[in-house]
């Protein structure tokens, strides 16, 4: 039973590591259920490969050191489906600026931002800002031609040429 289980964990876990590096180096991973869906999603296809390594590698530790079949099997199940959820986490976090990628400068006017690199009167600083849910960083300056220090709120009141003109928010 326990080398059946290190089969399945070891072609599991290889498939898996197969699937992520066609997928991270821009292959077609589609293994007939859109694994890698548009919204960063981890695909139901990886999750079932996780839990299966993960869930197979546990039970057969688990047995090896003897301990009851009924609580060996309720671990190994729970830590499947705990590794699947944060490597599904971890991809979503990876994916995020990816939501948008058809974005303009001028979608930040009327925004609050926060000053990245300062602001030196008559030069250009950079700010934070969310565009379509994705924090950017853009070159801005202020309309006053004060110093605005990292850290501090602005708003967006213009653009011309990618560059945000800002005012302090004190």
């Amino acid at each position: 039973m326990t080398e059946t289980l290190a089969y399945i964990a070891i072609i599991a876990a290889a498939l898996l590591v197969i699937l992520l590096l066609l997928g991270i180096l821009g292959g077609d991973t589609d293994a007939g259920d859109g694994d890698m869906s548009m919204d960063g999603g981890f695909g139901i296809f990886k999750s079932v490969l996780t839990m299966l390594a993960v869930g197979a590698w546990v039970l057969r530790y688990l047995m090896l050191s003897g301990y009851n079949m009924s609580l060996a099997i309720l671990t190994a199940l729970i830590s499947g489906v705990v590794t699947a959820a944060i490597l599904a986490y971890i991809f979503k976090l990876l994916l995020r600026n990816q939501k948008n990628v058809n974005w303009k400068a001028e979608e930040a006017i009327g925004k609050k931002a926060k000053v990245y690199l300062r602001i030196l009167p008559g030069e250009a600083g950079l700010v934070t800002v969310e565009i379509n849910g994705v924090e950017r960083e853009l070159p801005a300056k202020s309309n006053d031609n004060m110093e605005i220090k990292t850290g501090e709120e602005v708003l967006i009141f213009d653009e011309k040429d990618d560059v945000l003109w800002v005012q302090a928010q004190r």
